[in-house]
């Protein structure tokens, strides 16, 4: 998940456009996204990308700027086969095989030699039927995946190869076309003042179906093709100013989804709600207020949640008046955050899926936000909730200790950063290896997004890398990155950024040649040897 968003002009206090962009993913060592400036003759871009895929995908070039969030086109489908019921005369064996429009079609099967440490090479089989790779196999039946991030020239983020270069909209637009996986919200500002905002991605078209369910794979669902990327909705200079996504539902009103089955599976509203209730009140939108918004810690949801528990009365327990006294700001040093954190993950959702499915035929691991709100949107179920918060403040008690006025958040909610060969060093690389974990406010729900493990409530993901573009003042640009771009504990770079990371900070993205001369830590210089 990532928020960006744009803002025109019109809108800013410099007349110029700022753009925002903040890519959440797992917290990885080195950081995911990497810094990054190329400049070669026809091509001077900076921003990140990620080590093994070429480009810089979220950044600018001397003209424009761009960022991306997911976007949910379905692009895969489950295909169901029937096997044949006789083998072939005079087969060896079982032949693979499945039923293909009446007829039996030959499985494709592809041996891999996989080299083993200490020990001879293992080889695998691979089996394919026309639509992908099978993944399961039963007595009677296969199961193969199609996806359209599997088809020729589908490499992740190559598309940005095209768009880095453009220098108009026109341009970024039409390099769209060639962008296919992940499907991604791209959002652009260009020098002139232009902003604009477009999903992208290789959209099958499905006729007969949606995508959400299993098909056969006898014939009857095939793909007709792909569409155009002008089946995707598009804003250029909207009358509101300003324009973006958080991964929710974001197709206009008047979208043909009946035509255009493009996905159904959102994240929750919240984050994208946040965004445009901020931009919405700001006509003089500045860089520290785009700052602001990737830093903050205000939860819609939780808003809603509290707003939705009664009034308390004298008798009330102590734990329904701290929630009504809370701002629902996910700060590291809130107790009522740390209150609401424990009591929504752990009691409120189990209690009302108990109460509310008393003997369900299957358990279900957790129960979606918007039917939570609906759920307490009837009075009926206030006792259920009142009696789970009561819980959730001795959970809290026994986690954080008898004084509430000392919980903070902070103290669950950890970011711990992990070296993946860890686990592999011995005690004086592992002790150079290691991080300190640090507080974080902010949960899944939240703008700084820090989506937490409902187990522990540390930090599962978030935004490591973030950008804030004041779009033509180039080396105003600042940018956020975790832990070090270095996976290398002896480099400088192994853990420098961390710290900053932790407290919401910035480090300038400097982009002209002077600027970055001027700040060169080290030089590496690579000269071609005569032959």
């Amino acid at each position: 998940g990532s928020n960006n968003w744009v803002v025109a002009p019109e809108r800013t206090i410099t007349g110029r456009p700022i753009l925002a962009n903040d890519p959440h993913r797992a917290l990885a060592v080195p950081s995911l996204r990497y810094i990054a400036h190329l400049s070669a003759p026809g091509l001077d871009v900076i921003g990140a990308g990620e080590p093994a895929l070429p480009g810089i995908s979220i950044g600018h070039n001397q003209r424009i700027a761009f960022g991306l969030t997911i976007f949910a086109i379905d692009q895969e489908d489950l295909y169901v086969y029937e096997k044949p019921t006789r083998r072939r005369r005079g087969s060896q064996g079982a032949e693979p095989a499945y039923l293909y429009q009446g007829g039996r079609e030959a499985v494709r099967s592809v041996t891999e030699s996989i080299p083993v440490r200490n020990a001879q090479p293992r080889e695998v089989v691979l089996h394919f039927t026309r639509h992908g790779p099978v993944v399961r196999e039963t007595e009677k039946r296969l199961f193969a995946v199609r996806a359209a991030w599997l088809e020729p020239g589908m490499a992740p983020y190559f598309g940005s190869i095209e768009y880095m270069r453009a220098q108009n909209w026109r341009e970024f637009r039409a390099a769209l076309n060639r962008w296919g996986a992940p499907s991604e919200n791209q959002v652009f500002a260009d020098i002139d003042g232009n902003i604009a905002y477009k999903p992208a991605g290789l959209f099958p078209r499905r006729v007969t179906w949606d995508g959400l369910l299993p098909v056969p794979g006898d014939g009857r669902y095939e793909w007709q093709g792909y569409f155009d990327m002008d089946a995707l909705p598009e804003e250029f200079n909207p009358a509101r100013g300003f324009t973006g996504s958080a991964n929710s539902m974001n197709l206009p009103p008047d979208y043909p989804i009946n035509e255009r089955r493009v996905g159904f599976e959102w994240s929750a509203p919240w984050r994208y709600q946040r965004l445009w209730e901020v931009l919405s009140e700001q006509n003089n939108h500045t860089i520290s207020d785009s700052h602001d918004l990737q830093r903050d810690y205000e939860s819609v949801l939780a808003r809603r949640v509290v707003a939705s528990l009664p009034t308390p009365g004298e008798a009330a327990h102590p734990s329904l008046a701290m929630l009504k006294g809370w701002d629902a700001t996910m700060l590291e040093d809130s107790a009522a955050a740390a209150l609401f954190a424990v009591w929504y993950y752990r009691h409120l959702q189990p209690a009302l899926l108990t109460h509310l499915l008393p003997n369900p035929r299957w358990e279900p691991l957790e129960m979606d936000s918007l039917a939570v709100l609906r759920a307490l949107n009837n009075r009926d179920n206030h006792p259920v909730a009142l009696a789970s918060l009561e819980a959730a403040w001795q959970a809290t008690t026994a986690l954080l200790g008898e004084d509430p006025a000392a919980w903070r958040w902070g103290d669950l909610h950890r970011a711990a950063f992990a070296h993946p060969l860890l686990a592999l060093a011995g005690p004086v690389l592992a002790d150079s290896l290691r991080y300190p974990d640090v507080p974080r406010g902010g949960s899944d729900n939240t703008t700084n997004k820090t989506s937490l493990k409902e187990d522990s409530f540390a930090v599962r993901s978030g935004a490591t890398f973030r950008m804030v573009l004041d779009v033509g003042l180039w080396d105003e640009a600042e940018v956020t990155n975790a832990p070090g771009q270095s996976g290398d504990p002896r480099s400088p770079f192994y853990g420098n950024l961390l710290e900053g990371w932790a407290h919401d900070s910035s480090i300038p993205l400097l982009y002209s040649k002077d600027a970055v001369e001027a700040n060169e830590a080290l030089r590496i210089e690579l000269t071609p040897v005569a032959d």
